[in-house]
């Protein structure tokens, strides 16, 4: 199957497993804006990247919806406070008006808030620990806890928001920004399905080789696309990098040589997916449609 249609057939599952999980908050105040952020047309790619890699362990997916749906929440979480006012001030995502454009403010930061919470809430279930005990749980929560916290995304944003007035941000500085936001949740995802997958620590290590490598590259090619493309193909503000005075590999190094740079990421991230034990094929075909669009 092409890795299009495989990654939209994922995509489409994925959506069904967060609508399952909103669906005990409908007539609830929060559950409007927490499903207009959550269940906004995407690629689920991080979802998918977990489930991938722990169905080359098994293929009892009913098992991990739960960690499906709280990857794919963290994300929302961090898009939804990324694109606030008080941050980039986007007024548009995957196509749509933002989430603070629509339910304001303050009800979109509510709804991040919630959920994040809530993501460790379904880690932590009563049904994920039986399916997979406590000790498995445990560690997924510390590894999501880990990545998407000071050490991780919120210190990746942090930093991006501090060096948003800098006249010049070093390489290093932006390749840090880049780890902790993008390439941390990544991580955090592939490091998921491997931990109730049951992967071996020699995989758990190139698991996680694959995901720095694979985010860093995920953030270079977007920022490329929001200097090169128009808001119609991308579905977000076109030119946001520039308006915010944001340092991306873009305007450190040039179009050219951050094109250069994703692929030297690309290449490491498929040497460590053709380095598992299996379960790689799904994570290559991802890392070759990335290398495309990083090249066109």
């Amino acid at each position: 199957m092409d890795i299009r249609d495989h990654l939209n057939e994922e995509a489409h599952y994925i959506d069904g497993v967060l609508a399952d999980c909103l669906a005990p908050l409908q007539g609830s105040v929060m559950h409007a804006a927490m499903s207009y952020a959550l269940l906004s047309p995407g690629k689920r790619v991080r979802p998918a990247l977990c489930l991938a890699v722990y169905e080359a362990c098994t293929r009892d997916r009913e098992r991990i919806k739960p960690v499906l749906a709280a990857i794919e929440m963290v994300h929302a979480y961090s898009i939804i406070q990324d694109d606030l006012p008080s941050m980039d001030n986007s007024d548009l995502r995957r196509g749509k008006p933002t989430t603070h454009k629509v339910h304001g403010d303050d009800m979109a930061l509510l709804a991040s808030d919630a959920l994040l919470t809530m993501a460790f809430e379904e880690l932590s279930s009563a049904q994920m620990v039986g399916a997979f005990g406590a000790e498995r749980c445990l560690e997924a929560v510390r590894t999501m806890a880990a990545l998407a916290g000071v050490k991780g995304l919120v210190g990746g944003q942090a930093m991006d928001v501090i060096t948003s007035s800098d006249e010049h941000v070093e390489l290093g500085t932006i390749e840090y920004i880049h780890k902790s936001k993008t390439a941390a949740l990544i991580q955090a995802s592939v490091l998921l399905g491997g931990i109730f997958g049951c992967a071996s620590e020699a995989d758990m290590d190139r698991l996680r080789s694959f995901g720095e490598s694979f985010g860093m590259a995920y953030q270079i090619v977007d920022d490329i696309a929001d200097a090169s493309t128009t808001e119609a193909q991308t579905g977000k503000t076109a030119g946001q990098d520039v308006k915010n005075r944001k340092a991306t590999y873009v305007t450190a190094l040039g179009l050219a040589d951050a094109r250069e740079k994703a692929l030297q990421y690309l290449a490491s991230a498929r040497e460590s997916a053709l380095a598992l034990d299996s379960g790689g094929d799904f994570l290559t075909g991802l890392v070759d449609l990335l290398a495309e669009k990083a090249r066109s």
